[in-house]
């Protein structure tokens, strides 16, 4: 078992890569049950009465609305929920390549930066939202997943560069 350095990793990394596993199956599944309930969501444009949620999961009813306006509603729910299940790929493949022993490696770094990405656009889909809905110019954001975002991406392009450095350090032995 090693990184992208061939460096043994520690026998302790076992257990880290056993819980690995366990995360990458609990995305994997929760990108299944998102995806049905993205699925579901849809199925409100033909059938309007199958469900009675609005964009921020609360209840309400779509049933009496006219077909413009479910078509507003459903791409609200698909804008803010769309970045969730792209977040959830790369989180699968994120915590398979921890759990094959890839820390410090191209793959997952590149996914550690893609999640970091679509964690910025995250949070924003709450404006996007809005302006699908009430077509108002709202600029509203959720500030945590915001910094969340930021924090992740900049980590990732810190860890491209430790390993780019280490690369060369490694083809000069």
């Amino acid at each position: 078992m090693s990184t992208a350095f061939g460096l043994a990793l520690s026998p302790t990394f076992e257990r880290a890569r056993v819980l690995s596993n366990v995360l990458r199956w609990f995305f994997i599944i929760n990108l299944g049950v998102t995806a049905v309930w993205l699925a579901s969501v849809l199925a409100l444009l033909i059938w309007p009465q199958a469900a009675n949620y609005s964009p921020d999961g609360s209840l309400m009813s779509v049933a009496g609305l006219p077909m413009p306006e479910r078509i507003n509603a459903v791409a609200a729910i698909t804008i803010r929920t769309a970045p969730a299940l792209v977040l959830l790929y790369h989180a699968i493949k994120i915590f398979g390549c921890f759990a094959k022993g890839e820390v410090f490696a191209a793959t997952p770094i590149a996914h550690i930066r893609a999640a970091g990405f679509w964690t910025i656009l995250w949070a924003f889909t709450p404006a996007l939202s809005e302006i699908v809905l009430d077509h108002q110019h709202i600029v509203k954001f959720d500030p945590p997943l915001l910094a969340f975002g930021i924090a992740t991406f900049i980590a990732a392009h810190v860890m491209g560069e430790a390993q780019r450095i280490a690369d060369e350090n490694a083809s000069i032995l």
